[in-house]
């Protein structure tokens, strides 16, 4: 399966926006005191939400390191 940079743009920035909904529901609700919520706030949405931040901020950089990677 080949994903183009628009597609990914647009899986990574649901996850982004709705797991950061999750975040947000997590501090400023009484959610916070369900653990599993909180498992999954702290297992899952901690790190999904840092990585496509990271992944949504430097695309083309990593686009590029991997591509230099297959060329070499």
């Amino acid at each position: 399966m080949n994903l183009s940079n628009k597609g990914f743009r647009k899986i990574a920035r649901a996850l982004h926006i709705l797991l950061g909904i999750a975040l947000i529901l997590h501090f400023y609700t009484p959610l916070s005191q369900i653990k599993a919520f909180t498992l999954f706030i702290s297992v899952f949405a901690i790190p999904i939400v840092s990585l496509t931040g990271i992944g949504l901020w430097q695309q083309p950089k990593i686009i590029a390191f991997l591509k230099g990677r297959k060329s070499a």
